[in-house]
C-alpha cells in the first residue's frame, strides 16, 4: 500500500467567447455590409451575455473547487474602434478582457490566484456598423476578437517553467474583401511544476472542432509528439478536445482523437475515477443565449488525462485519481447572479493523490 502523499486538484473550464459566431462564418467576409448586418447581431449577444456577470459563477466553480491549476479556453478579448470622420482614421473605443475581469474577480474575493501562462490563437476583426456611399459600403465600427488560452495556478504552487505555442493545423476560414485569410488559429500552454517531490507537466489546450476532424487529429498528433514529450515526471493534459467520447463512430460529435490520446497511454480522470457518474462527465453544450436552463448536456469533449512517469520518480512517486466532478450546471446553484450559464461549457474538475511506495 502506498504512503499518502500531497494531493492535486485541476480543473478545466472553457468559458465561452459569449456568441454563436457561424452566422459570421456562413455569410463570410467579402460583403461588407451583410457581414456589419451579421456581425452586429453576433455582437449584440455577446455583450448581452455580459461577461462581468458569468465570471461571478465561474469564480464561483474555482472557490468551491479550491485547484491547484485552472486550465482556461475562450479567454476572450474585445477591443472596439470607430470611424473618426475628421481624420479618416478608426480611433480605439473599448477593451473588454475575460482575463482581466476574471482577475478582478478573484481578487474582490481575496483568491491566491495568478494567471501564469497564456498563448493568443486566433485573431479577426469585423465591422459591426457603418454607412454607404454609392456602391460603396464604409465601415465605421470595428470589434476585434483575440481568443486565448490560460493557465491560473494558486499562489504557492511550484512552478519550473512555462511554454506556449500554437498548431501548424489550421483552418482557413475564409477571404477578406482585400484577399488576406483569416484563419482559425489553436493553441497550448505548458506548465513544468513540482506536486510535492513529484514532477509533472501540465498542458491546457483547445482542439479544432468537430466538422474540421482532419485538422483536429493533426493538431492531436503535434500535442502528442511534439508539446507533450520531455518530461519525466507524471502529464497532465486538459482542456476543450472536441471529440466525444459518450458519442459512436459516425456520430456528429465523434472524432477519432479521444482514443489517439487514450492509446498514447493517457488516462481519462472522469473515467478512471466514475466522480458523481450519473451526469456521465456530460460538459457540452448549452445554447448560445445561455439562458437554455432545462437543458440537458450531451457531449463528452473537455478532458483532463494523466499518465504516469515513464521512469522512476524520486522516492518512486506515483499518481492515482482520487474523485472528478463536472460544475456549473446545476440552475440556481451553478449560474450567475443574472441567470445564465456561466459558459456553454460545464467545468470540469479532477482530484489525484500522490503516493511514495516505500518498497
Amino acid at each position: 500500500m502506498n504512503n499518502a502523499g500531497p494531493s492535486l486538484t485541476v480543473l478545466s473550464w472553457n468559458v465561452y467567447h459569449g456568441g454563436d459566431i457561424d452566422p459570421i462564418l456562413e455569410v463570410g467576409f467579402q460583403d461588407l455590409d451583410l457581414l456589419a448586418s451579421t456581425a452586429e447581431r453576433v455582437w449584440t449577444e455577446v455583450r448581452a451575455n455580459d461577461f462581468r456577470d458569468r465570471a461571478v459563477a465561474l469564480v464561483d466553480g474555482i472557490q468551491g473547487t479550491n485547484p491547484d491549476l485552472v486550465g482556461l479556453q475562450e479567454v476572450a478579448r474585445f477591443s472596439t474602434s470607430a470611424l473618426d470622420l475628421a481624420t479618416g482614421r478608426f480611433r480605439s473605443v473599448d477593451l473588454f478582457d475575460f482575463r482581466t475581469i476574471l482577475e478582478s474577480e478573484l481578487e474582490t474575493r481575496g483568491l491566491p490566484y495568478s494567471f501564469i501562462g497564456e498563448v493568443e490563437n486566433t485573431k479577426a476583426g469585423v465591422p459591426v456598423d457603418g454607412s454607404r456611399l454609392k456602391d460603396r459600403f464604409i465601415p465605421t465600427q470595428l470589434v476585434e476578437l483575440t481568443l486565448r488560452d490560460a493557465v491560473l495556478v494558486k499562489d504557492g504552487f511550484a512552478v519550473d517553467g512555462v511554454s506556449r505555442g500554437n498548431y501548424r493545423a489550421e483552418v482557413l476560414l475564409g477571404v477578406d474583401h482585400m484577399g488576406g485569410e483569416i484563419r482559425m488559429r489553436r493553441g497550448w500552454v505548458r506548465v513544468d511544476a513540482r506536486v510535492g517531490e513529484a514532477r509533472a507537466r501540465f498542458v491546457n489546450t483547445h482542439l479544432e472542432i468537430q466538422p474540421h476532424s482532419q485538422v483536429q487529429q493533426l493538431q492531436a498528433k503535434e500535442l502528442l509528439e511534439e508539446v507533450v514529450p520531455g518530461s519525466d515526471g507524471v502529464t497532465v493534459l486538459l482542456g476543450d478536445f472536441n471529440s466525444d467520447a459518450a458519442a459512436t463512430p459516425g456520430d456528429p460529435s465523434w472524432t477519432p482523437t479521444y482514443d489517439k490520446i487514450t492509446h498514447a497511454g493517457f488516462v481519462d480522470a472522469w473515467a478512471a475515477s466514475r466522480g458523481d457518474s450519473e451526469t456521465g462527465g456530460l460538459t457540452c453544450c448549452h445554447g448560445s443565449d445561455l439562458r437554455d436552463l432545462t437543458a440537458v448536456l450531451d457531449q463528452r469533449i473537455d478532458f483532463i488525462f494523466f499518465r504516469p512517469p515513464e521512469g522512476p520518480q524520486p522516492a518512486g512517486w506515483e499518481v492515482t485519481p482520487d474523485g472528478a466532478k463536472v460544475i456549473g450546471r446545476a440552475p440556481g446553484k451553478g449560474t450567475s447572479p443574472g441567470g445564465r450559464w456561466p459558459s456553454d461549457h460545464a467545468g470540469l474538475c479532477a482530484m489525484f493523490q500522490l503516493g511514495a511506495d516505500p518498497n
